[in-house]
């Protein structure tokens, strides 16, 4: 039987690519993202809990997995109406977390030309190029 595996990428052209993105999972802390980069894992089947902050703002989703499933999820630390303004007026504004399921296969997902399309090996932590 096949590994179940999960892997998170922040990668979104709508990510404002500041502040890390921690990643725990299962209530264990995993991962810390920025911008471009992603982690894969192999899990065990069954129900699972991704939590995710920028320090500021949480995020928690539960998902299932089956057996031999790549779950992929597409992590984005995100601007909000009236960020800028407050930003520019006070120096500071919120960000928010934002946690998508990414079903689309490996190749399909907007990419650029010539990065190719290889997942990460389980229990990494990869830059994209």
């Amino acid at each position: 039987m096949a590994a179940s595996r999960l892997t998170v990428r922040r990668q979104s052209p709508g990510d404002i690519r500041q502040r890390q993105l921690i990643v725990s999972l299962d209530g264990e802390r995993w991962a810390t993202l920025l911008f471009g980069q992603s982690a894969t894992r192999e899990l065990v089947p069954g129900v699972h809990r991704l939590r995710v902050h920028n320090t500021l703002v949480w995020k928690t989703v539960e998902f299932t997995v089956a057996p031999g499933e790549h779950v992929r999820f597409a992590l984005t630390n995100r601007a909000s109406f009236g960020t800028y303004a407050l930003v520019s007026l006070l120096g500071v504004g919120p960000l928010y977390v934002s946690i998508e399921r990414d079903d689309s296969e490996p190749g399909t997902r907007n990419q650029e030309p010539g990065t190719g399309n290889q997942e990460p090996e389980p229990g990494t932590l990869n830059p994209e190029p």
